[in-house]
């Protein structure tokens, strides 16, 4: 049941372009904010999050375990997924990245770029192709690998946990400039839980790829060639 809801949210996000408009706005992690904001100031920023963050995978742990097999299992599964796949639809960019650039439109190239590098400390006018093609090795990795390894791992509740950490490790408590103690626990927790979820992506990449020319890179191997 997990691998059906896995390829029918590949075949939403690759054919049907109004889920991708829908993702485009952001909306799961906007509403995640809001009501993030919204329960602070009634129970406290601190309680607020822990609710944000732990209640809903909760109930999903308790009422499907790391997975189920019912109709209504699957159903929660796609679901989750679709809310939690992040919205910056990576390989469409890159088609049209490379396609524009074959055309030589520089100017869909610079909007391209500028997607692509949105929170990140480059300056996409000034980015090597070296640079663009890091960067979408990075968000497929954070967009895609990561639910989906989360998910087989610890079902639509693992998913759900990894990505609520991932948003609120970035979230700051209302009216607050400094991180907060659970914040930064939030984002401990974050980088634990892309640990294990890093060299089965790298492994893979290698068997995509060039697994020597990967490996010798990987390990900063020059005189490998």
């Amino acid at each position: 049941m997990k691998l059906l809801a896995l390829v029918l949210v590949i075949a939403f996000d690759r054919f049907l372009e109004f889920f991708q408009r829908w993702r485009a706005a952001r909306w799961p992690r906007r509403v995640t904010a809001e009501v993030f904001e919204t329960l602070a100031g009634m129970v406290g920023a601190t309680a607020a999050r822990l609710l944000v963050w732990l209640l809903l995978p909760t109930v999903l742990f308790a009422w499907l375990g790391l997975g189920s097999d019912s109709v209504i299992g699957w159903l929660v599964a796609v679901l989750v997924l679709l809310l939690v796949i992040t919205p910056r639809n990576t390989s469409e960019i890159n088609r049209q990245l490379l396609d524009a650039a074959a055309r030589g439109d520089r100017e869909t190239v610079e909007s391209a770029r500028r997607v692509l590098f949105d929170g990140a400390p480059v300056d996409p006018a000034t980015a090597t192709t070296r640079q663009t093609g890091e960067r979408i090795i990075v968000l497929a990795f954070s967009e895609w690998f990561l639910v989906l390894f989360w998910f087989v791992l610890a079902g639509p509740g693992g998913a759900l946990l990894y990505r609520l950490t991932e948003w609120l490790a970035e979230t700051p408590d209302p009216n607050e400039h400094e991180v907060s103690r659970l914040q930064g626990w939030q984002r401990r927790a974050h980088a634990l839980l892309v640990v294990p979820a890093a060299p089965v992506f790298t492994v893979l990449m290698l068997l995509a790829g060039s697994f020597q020319r990967g490996l010798n890179a990987w390990r900063g191997d020059e005189a490998l060639g």
